[in-house]
């Protein structure tokens, strides 16, 4: 959840700036929201081998999967990070044909690139730790990098303590340096011992053994992710060619939504280490068992959430000087994922963290890709391009992914197909 917010405050912030300001910055982040599952898919499918591999208590051979993300994802920081630093504008121009919001949201994403590659590096070691037992270090670190991106957004944004008022520039270089920060950090901790990551170049040697293995395992899982935030993404393209009220609204929604849905990525996280240790410690019953209970363990928080959401509402859109239009699409969006929120919590903890630690990477590409692009996106493109409905049916339309998903992904895990030891 910090390590979202550490992109999601710069929007909050910005918020008292207007409709344009808000929409620059919420589409600029979506470039980087494509980004993040990129490095997710990497790192989550990396985690299968690093969890199962702890379960075994092979520490040399669980060093290897990290090794490869980190080198995966830098490769992957290069093709956004560069692209996003020298031709700011034709990424922008992806999500909006507004010629305003391209130009408020240049600056941002040419200031906020290098954070890209930052992150390459700090969230493959940080889910690392996490997964062998040392989740509190990336947790304080991550708050502590969220705390120094406010403190310089309340500094560089509005023009505090003698600094110049830099708006939405200054939001930019707010998050990059919490990022050089946090990475700086977080990469010092692999050379003391008080973890059990260590970053040594005979790590990152392809071993003909295992890359067949691992790239087989992690490619759909990358691809999974990819295709999944092009179709999320696909709204934000919609929205971009309708007005800026939507656009608005869309990115604050997104940002409360993105604060759960961050939730749920590190639930699902959570759950997939606990599974994929006791599969590989060849307990396939045990892993079954605790999958069940996360399960239901998520369902039951994702509807608790969902009533904190619609109670929230009226406070947090008072946070934003937007108009009333723009708050009123803010509100069917919200209220729409709200509604639905149990079942997005029960799709991530099953597909996240229960089908992928067992090493089913291909049905969940399949599963998770399919109902985004044919039922949520053709659903949302229909009603708000052929048939002109109102918003609240568009709303409506953009969530009913999870129902699909839910039914399907619900079967397949009391199949129990998805178990598979990849280490033993």
């Amino acid at each position: 959840m910090l390590t979202s917010l550490l992109n999601m405050i710069d929007t909050i912030m910005i918020g008292s700036m207007g409709d344009s300001a808000v929409a620059a910055v919420g589409l600029a982040n979506q470039w980087f929201f494509i980004y993040t599952l990129g490095v997710f898919g990497i790192v989550s499918g990396s985690t299968i081998f690093v969890a199962q591999y702890f379960g075994k208590g092979d520490m040399e051979n669980l060093q290897v999967p990290v090794a490869y993300s980190i080198f995966l994802c830098a490769v992957l920081s290069c093709v956004f990070g560069f692209m996003a630093m020298l031709t700011p504008d034709t990424v922008m121009s992806l999500f909006t044909g507004d010629s305003s919001t391209v130009a408020d949201g240049v600056p941002y994403l040419r200031i906020a690139s290098i954070s890209y590659f930052m992150l390459a590096l700090s969230l493959p070691i940080a889910t690392a730790m996490r997964t062998t037992e040392s989740a509190v270090i990336p947790l304080v670190v991550t708050g502590s990098a969220l705390l120094i991106n406010t403190a310089l957004n309340y500094v560089l944004i509005y023009g505090h303590l003698g600094a110049p008022a830099l708006g939405v520039t200054g939001a930019a270089i707010a998050t990059t340096t919490a990022r050089i920060i946090e990475t700086v950090i977080i990469v010092g901790f692999t050379f003391s011992d008080r973890v059990k990551i260590k970053i040594k170049a005979k790590y990152f040697k392809i071993r003909r053994d295992f890359i067949g293995k691992y790239i087989k395992t992690i490619a759909p899982v990358v691809g999974n992710e990819a295709m999944w935030g092009l179709g999320t993404s696909m709204y934000n393209v919609m929205f971009g060619h309708t007005n800026n009220a939507i656009v608005a609204a869309n990115q604050v929604s997104k940002n409360l939504e993105q604060i759960i849905t961050a939730l749920s990525i590190g639930v699902a996280s959570a759950g997939a280490v606990i599974v994929g240790r006791k599969i590989g410690e060849r307990e396939p019953e045990e892993a079954y068992a605790y999958g069940g209970k996360f399960a239901i363990l998520s369902s039951v928080t994702g509807i608790g959430l969902g009533v904190v959401m619609l109670a929230f509402m009226p406070l947090y859109l008072k946070l934003f000087s937007i108009s009333p239009e723009a708050k009123r699409y803010a509100e069917y969006l919200i209220a729409a994922y709200a509604i639905f929120m149990g079942f997005k919590m029960y799709n991530y903890m099953n597909i996240v963290g229960i089908l992928r630690s067992g090493g089913d990477t291909r049905f969940c590409l399949i599963l998770d890709t399919g109902s985004v692009w044919l039922i949520g996106v053709l659903l949302t493109f229909l009603a708000l391009f052929v048939f002109d409905a109102p918003f609240w049916v568009v709303a409506l339309c953009i969530v009913s992914e999870e129902l699909v998903k839910a039914t399907v992904g619900f079967k397949r895990f009391k199949s129990k197909k998805w178990i598979n030891d990849l280490v033993n």
